[in-house]
């Protein structure tokens, strides 16, 4: 009985890990498509500045 419990509360934190991870995989993709929506605007500048012929 005793031997149950712990393959019950293993399965309980194996499912723990996994939906943290899926939650800090999805804010990490997030933060990142939020980012990406607001430099897009911005692209033309840092492809200027890349492009710049200085000398």
């Amino acid at each position: 009985m005793n031997k149950n419990r712990q393959i019950v509360k293993e399965r309980g934190q194996t499912m723990v890990e996994f939906a943290m991870m899926l939650v800090v995989s999805a804010l990490i993709a997030g933060s990142l498509l939020l980012l990406f929506g607001m430099l897009s605007e911005y692209g033309w500048r840092i492809l200027t500045c890349l492009a710049w012929e200085h000398f």
